[in-house]
C-alpha cells in the first residue's frame, strides 16, 4: 500500500458541494451547501475519517489507498450532522479532546 490520497478541501457527493473547514488529525468538520429552488441549504457534519487500502475490483479497475467519508448508515458512529455551526464546534471539540 503506498501513500493514502487525503479528502481534497472541496468536493462534491450527493448533490452537495462539502468543504473542510477544519481538520485535526482523523477528525473533520465540513460545511455543505445545496441550491435549491427555495434557496441555499445549509449544514454542517463532524466525521471520523477512515482510509479504505488499495483496491482492485473485479473488472481490474484499481484504486489507490485513500481516506473515506462515512455511509449514511454509518452516521452516529462516525459521523454526525449539524444545522447550525456552534453545535457542530462543540461535537468537534469534544472528538479532539478525547
Amino acid at each position: 500500500m503506498g501513500k493514502i490520497k487525503r479528502l481534497s478541501k472541496k468536493f462534491k457527493k450527493k448533490g452537495f458541494e462539502y468543504e473542510i473547514l477544519q481538520r485535526i488529525g482523523k477528525i473533520i468538520i465540513l460545511r455543505k451547501r445545496r441550491k435549491t429552488r427555495e434557496g441555499m441549504i445549509i449544514g454542517y457534519e463532524v466525521i471520523k475519517v477512515r482510509s479504505m487500502k488499495d483496491i482492485t475490483t473485479p473488472r481490474g479497475t484499481f484504486y489507490p489507498a485513500h481516506e473515506i467519508i462515512p455511509s449514511n448508515e454509518q452516521f452516529g458512529v462516525y459521523g454526525w450532522a449539524y444545522e447550525h455551526y456552534e453545535n457542530a464546534m462543540k461535537k468537534f471539540n469534544k472528538l479532539v479532546n478525547r
